[in-house]
């Protein structure tokens, strides 16, 4: 399995602290695992600059799982991903995303390429629920989680649901 971790640029936070321990334990398991950034510089790009680029690059990489982290990279990552690609969009951020209304649209229509949302707490996840009941495979993997391998196992268990 290959998968792919969509983040907005090269920095410490939360997402990319997250990511960087998923990368390492995906890793360790054998899985190919690479990490595609938006803003590669960490200089903010045009948006068609941006759209490009990650499909460029998400085509080059094959990964047939790619986790968007937070409102932006699962955005572009959900446009740009080839059809064959399920996208996981990953809920980051610590407030409500969808409070505008076209945020609300743009989710909407982009939750047909939504393959799963995984959520870092269960508050968060149900905030996301309230604005959008369509049935969406959603799971909770808490943060904090120390254990980097733990982790990862509960993340490939939740792209790939147990028969």
């Amino acid at each position: 399995m290959k998968v792919a971790h969509v983040l907005l640029s090269p920095r410490i936070g939360g997402a990319e602290t997250i990511v960087s321990s998923l990368d390492d334990g995906f890793k360790v398991r054998g899985v190919e695992s690479l990490v595609i950034y938006l803003d590669d510089s960490g200089q903010k790009q045009n948006r068609l600059k941006r759209f490009l680029s990650l499909r460029r690059k998400l085509k080059q990489c094959g990964a047939e799982n790619i986790l968007a982290h937070s409102f932006l990279p699962a955005f572009y990552a959900r446009l740009a991903a080839p059809r064959r690609s399920s996208v996981h969009y990953v809920l980051h951020s610590a407030s409500d995303d969808y409070d505008s209304l076209s945020n609300r649209i743009i989710e909407r229509v982009l939750l047909m390429r939504t393959k799963s949302v995984i959520a870092v707490s269960a508050q968060q996840l149900g905030v996301y629920l309230a604005h959008f009941r369509k049935n969406v495979t959603s799971t909770v993997i808490n943060n904090g989680v120390s254990d980097a391998l733990g982790l990862s196992v509960r993340i490939d268990q939740a792209l790939i649901p147990s028969e």
